[in-house]
């Protein structure tokens, strides 16, 4: 699943395991409420451990090879398209506009096929759910994102968002969806979620190197926070 994620620095987007959404949605419902990126993975890697360390250290491989060291300006310079793409896909009302979501993935897909060598995340991430491992780590989406130095920004497992190409794949679902964390204005976004209905309130299990542990943890949705749809 991606997951991007927004404050008010600017806005990242990541490949991870499915139990990460859950542990993303425990850390909002913490008080006080995180309103950045580094609070909300620290309380977040409370409940699926690695999960902090595997982003920071994505995030630090891709600025190393990308970044120009004015990642402020076209942080401020997207934000707007990025709001814009956003209400394309909720539309007017607030709700999700499936056929909007269906045409962006439609164009993507009729784009001309890249070289193999260039395969890009997405492929690489449904490859791996079809073999006999249907799972995949932290430290293996870490290692992957070290082997694609040299590669397009947008094809590496955690980036962040700089430009048009690495927009759009933030907004791209991978696997089973899509979901957008909004942190200054508290909104969760399931563009598109397969794998099962976010509740509000509910119970998740805790997740140490990628293994489920026989610990639960609960969370309740403060009501200041939107949960769309």
């Amino acid at each position: 699943m991606r997951y991007t994620l927004i404050d008010k620095s600017g806005t990242i987007s990541f490949i991870a395991p499915w139990n990460t959404l859950k542990a993303l949605v425990a850390a909002c419902s913490r008080k006080p409420a995180p309103e950045d990126l580094s609070t909300l993975l620290e309380s977040a890697s409370k409940y699926s451990s690695g999960l902090q360390e595997y982003v920071f250290n994505g995030l630090a491989v891709f600025d190393e090879h990308y970044t120009t060291g004015d990642t402020e300006s076209a942080a401020a310079e997207l934000n707007p398209q990025f709001e814009r793409d956003l209400r394309e896909i909720l539309g007017e009302s607030g709700n999700l506009t499936e056929s909007k979501t269906e045409s962006k993935t439609e164009s993507k897909i009729e784009e001309a096929e890249e070289p193999a060598e260039e395969e890009d995340m997405s492929r690489i991430f449904n490859r791996v759910l079809k073999e006999e491992k249907a799972e995949i780590t932290y430290e293996e989406l870490l290692e992957k994102q070290r082997q694609l130095r040299g590669v397009a920004p947008s094809r590496h497992p955690v980036l962040r968002v700089l430009d048009e190409e690495t927009r759009h794949e933030s907004l791209e679902p991978v696997s089973i969806g899509l979901v957008i964390f909004n942190l200054p204005a508290k909104r969760i976004i399931q563009v598109q979620n397969s794998y099962g209905v976010l509740k509000r309130s509910d119970r998740g299990r805790y997740f140490e190197d990628g293994q489920p542990t026989e610990r639960l943890y609960f969370y309740r949705l403060p009501s200041d926070w939107s949960l769309l749809p």
